[in-house]
């Protein structure tokens, strides 16, 4: 969905969440993940906790990008890790979706496909072999 790239831009572009992002430092001026470990840290940057990108309409991206109590006050150390972590897990589901999608793709076209992958038919082969190039999955 290219709408969610352009929303979100729109979102965080503008001086309503440049408000919001400078009253929350002001408010909670030290990471808030350092200090739940004991350590004392200055917050450099806002995290939204459920990404804005998850809300499936305008409205909710707004509500997710607005709403102080979706807002972590996060040092970059911090910030980078939580990212690099949502990364790794993102990358997972990802690909398990870009999977489902094959595999939906290939039975719209063909029918079930018993065997679980997705398979290049040539001309005048009833039993196609499996395709084991890297872009099967």
């Amino acid at each position: 969905m290219a709408w969610h790239g352009k929303t979100y831009n729109r979102l965080i572009n503008c001086q309503k969440w440049r408000n919001i992002r400078n009253e929350y430092l002001r408010a909670n001026p030290l990471c808030e993940r350092c200090k739940e470990q004991g350590i004392v840290t200055i917050a450099e940057c806002v995290h939204h906790i459920t990404p804005v990108e998850d809300g499936r309409s305008v409205e909710e991206m707004e509500l997710l990008a607005y709403n102080r109590n979706n807002l972590q006050a996060l040092c970059i150390e911090c910030h980078t890790a939580i990212h690099k972590e949502a990364g790794q897990k993102t990358s997972a589901k990802l690909l398990e979706r870009k999977e489902a999608r094959a595999s939906r793709g290939y039975a719209a076209l063909f029918g079930n496909d018993p065997r679980g992958g997705i398979f290049e038919a040539t001309p005048n082969d009833s039993n196609p072999p499996a395709n084991l190039g890297s872009h099967a999955r």
